[in-house]
């Protein structure tokens, strides 16, 4: 009887748990995830596309290229003008000159004394810009004082470095070694061939120890290295951009005429050059081909040879000048020989040309660059005692 009334009360008890749990198992199992509010930016996500891509990737505008290379000499100018600005210059005093890709700078600065004598063109020294310190600033900045409107122009850099020539081979004979360490080099081959062999014999494949990986790398890379360069490899070498040597000395005189055009549309007054360093040496080649209506005068500073480039003599291109020259030159460290030109001048009998020696000076004229100036002015007063 007990048992009975025992087997009852279980079966009862467990009816009742399967009772309670069968509303749970009836629930949908993400019913919690339906009912939950929705967040609008997984509405708003853009679709995929089969293939696992976002559709407005291919819509996204393409990457900006890089900018294409410009000349050394014309970021130069730019960094020069903007500095220039912050100084006080006005557009009027900067301007640029030349046309496209071959626009370069020119710094103005009209006479302010009252009383016009002339117009100036300044040439600074190679790899320099218009606004150079010493010399060139000078020149530029107190010839207004004085009567003269200045135009320091910019010229484009030229490339000094000289090639290093190829190392000579030495001959045949020389290469030869001596007899004997030929008959012990043989010698040795032949001993390092038998051991090689017997080695080869005795050893196996398998015994022969694994090749460390990194070696192998290293050697491939090497190989690699060692290769010559493809001809993929030498079209992606993009071309330069500065100017070839060969053209520069066209390029300078080009720009002297700009420079001339520039200064004449300001006003009727003549118009000397004034040259330093190797900008010197291409205006006295160039402006002995010019017409003197032209260019009234020719200062020139220190010139210097150029180097990697024929056609060019300093002392023979003085002499076919037929404008009034005068001729600045440092006491020590001249870069040509100023000696030899006044030799050339005075052989020909030249009374047009004037060589000014600065005394105590250098290259640079970095204490001096007054007397540069005082020197240009009192060369003006001699050969041009009466204006234009």
């Amino acid at each position: 009887m007990n048992c009975r009334c025992l087997n009852t009360f279980f079966y009862a008890l467990i009816l009742l748990v399967v009772q309670s749990i069968t509303p749970i198992l009836n629930t949908p199992f993400f019913a919690a995830e339906t009912d939950a509010p929705v967040d609008p930016a997984i509405i708003q996500a853009p679709a995929l596309t089969p293939n696992g891509f976002n559709n407005d990737v291919e819509k996204a505008p393409p990457r900006e290229l890089r900018k294409p290379p410009v000349r050394a000499e014309f970021t130069a100018n730019k960094a020069l003008a903007q500095e220039l600005k912050l100084r006080g210059l006005s557009d009027s005093e900067i301007l640029w000159l030349g046309e496209g890709k071959d626009q370069y700078l020119g710094l103005m600065a009209p006479d302010f004394s009252g009383s016009p004598v002339g117009n100036v063109l300044i040439l600074h020294d190679n790899q320099q810009h218009p606004d150079w310190p010493g010399a060139v600033h000078a020149l530029r900045t107190e010839l207004p004082k004085n009567g003269w409107s200045t135009l320091s122009i910019s010229v484009p850099y030229f490339d000094v470095k000289v090639p290093i020539p190829k190392r000579e081979q030495k001959p045949a004979a020389m290469r030869k070694s001596a007899p004997t360490l030929e008959v012990n080099d043989k010698m040795d081959s032949v001993d390092q061939n038998e051991r090689k062999s017997e080695n080869e014999s005795t050893e196996t494949p398998g015994d022969a120890p694994p090749k460390n990986p990194m070696e192998s790398a290293s050697e491939a890379i090497e190989a690699r290295a060692n290769q010559p360069p493809t001809e993929q490899i030498e079209d992606k070498v993009l071309p330069s951009v500065e100017y070839p040597k060969e053209e520069i000395p066209d390029i300078v005189e080009q720009r002297i005429r700009d420079g001339i055009s520039t200064l004449q549309e300001q006003n009727t007054l003549p118009i000397i050059v004034i040259a330093v360093g190797l900008s010197a040496t291409w205006a006295i080649n160039k402006v002995s081909k010019m017409q003197p209506s032209d260019i009234k005068g020719l200062v020139v500073i220190d010139p210097v040879t150029p180097l990697g480039i024929d056609g060019f003599d300093v002392d023979k291109d003085i002499a076919n000048l037929k404008i009034p020259t005068l001729d600045i030159t440092p006491t020590t460290g001249q870069r040509s020989s100023a000696s030899q030109r006044s030799r050339t001048m005075k052989k020909i009998g030249s009374r047009l040309y004037q060589q000014r020696v600065i005394a105590g000076s250098a290259p640079n004229f970095g204490q001096q660059h007054h007397q540069v100036v005082s020197s240009v002015r009192g060369w003006w007063k001699r050969y041009f005692p009466l204006s234009f």
